[in-house]
């Protein structure tokens, strides 16, 4: 059995993954006081479910072989929109505040689902534009940061369980995980992985491939629209900008995180393990002390070697495939 595990894992797409986030969390825990302990354990997580949520719905996007740039402007989109319903000009409830906002990233979804799916616009177009449209929504709503949210939403985020054992914050990703491998059983998760791999020769064998695109881009946008109220469980604010750094670090999670840019294979766990080492690359340069101005070059150039170690591990696989069937 435990031969038959280690062969598994030997050859699963996600091993380089593991292995960086492995080393990068022994590092952390070796060099950085504090991080280790229980408290720190959990604030890491609070900081990781929001770019944990945005790569488990774009990691259904590319698995049909798309691309979703406006997954960043969708959690601006939904933070602003839910700050400024809770305000005193309009005093919604949390709960209809919330309801609105996911409702505003559905929009978002079916726009990108119609435009890709039905419209066949580029995806990198497409979803460029209506990043442009997400974003320029937020900046109206609320030009200039401000608002606060629910102080027991943000205490119920922070440090709240479930039954003891589950911190609270991980229902954000436990929850969307377990929805993402409940599709994958069904005959639609076939479908998704069908017209990633060939989309014309999904369509001739009678998938729907408009209908499993727009499906994918609603998965997407809606999951960033849960890592938006994830973000306003740590920030406790409204800010129009908040989240547009997040589409690039959630592209870069999912392909590390063993999700092909070409479609037709990975899945939302390796893409989340990536979000985890993504997050583990930030607090080793941000342990190591180093200056402003080359803490982006340092976290850079790691990304970088993340995703050619990735990409070469793939053409080794395939290599060996290869000499095997050949």
């Amino acid at each position: 059995m435990s031969k038959r595990l280690l062969s598994r894992l030997a050859n699963s797409p996600q091993l380089p993954v593991i292995v960086l986030a492995v080393a990068f969390f022994c590092w952390n825990a070796l060099t950085l006081r504090g991080f280790f302990t229980p408290a720190s354990l959990r604030e890491f997580l609070n900081l990781m479910v929001p770019l944990g949520c945005l790569t488990i719905g774009s990691s259904m996007v590319l698995v049909t072989g798309g691309l979703d740039l406006s997954v960043g402007a969708v959690v601006c989109l939904v933070n602003v929109t839910v700050i400024t319903l809770m305000g005193k000009n309009y005093g919604f409830s949390l709960a209809a505040a919330i309801g609105v906002g996911m409702l505003a990233a559905l929009g978002i979804g079916l726009l990108n689902g119609l435009v890709v799916g039905y419209l066949r616009i580029n995806a990198l177009l497409a979803t460029f534009a209506t990043q442009s449209v997400a974003a320029g929504a937020a900046l109206w709503i609320m030009p200039r940061p401000g608002g606060r949210g629910s102080t027991a939403m943000v205490k119920w985020f922070k440090s709240g369980w479930l039954a003891g054992v589950i911190p609270t914050s991980a229902l954000f990703l436990l929850i969307p995980l377990v929805i993402w491998y409940l599709i994958r059983a069904t005959p639609f998760g076939v479908w998704l992985y069908a017209v990633g791999q060939d989309e014309q020769k999904a369509f001739l064998s009678g998938i729907r491939t408009r209908g499993v695109k727009l499906m994918a881009y609603v998965f997407s946008a809606l999951m960033a629209g849960l890592g938006s109220i994830a973000l306003l469980g740590n920030i406790g604010g409204g800010d129009p900008n908040v989240g547009m750094s997040l589409t690039l670090s959630a592209m870069a999670s999912t392909v590390i995180g063993g999700v092909s840019l070409a479609g037709g294979e990975g899945d939302a766990l390796g893409a989340l393990i990536g979000a985890v080492f993504f997050n583990l690359i930030i607090y080793t340069v941000f342990g190591a002390n180093l200056s402003v101005f080359y803490q982006d070059l340092a976290t850079g150039l790691i990304i970088l070697l993340g995703i050619v170690g990735m990409t070469l591990y793939k053409q080794h696989n395939v290599r060996k495939r290869r000499d095997f069937t050949g």
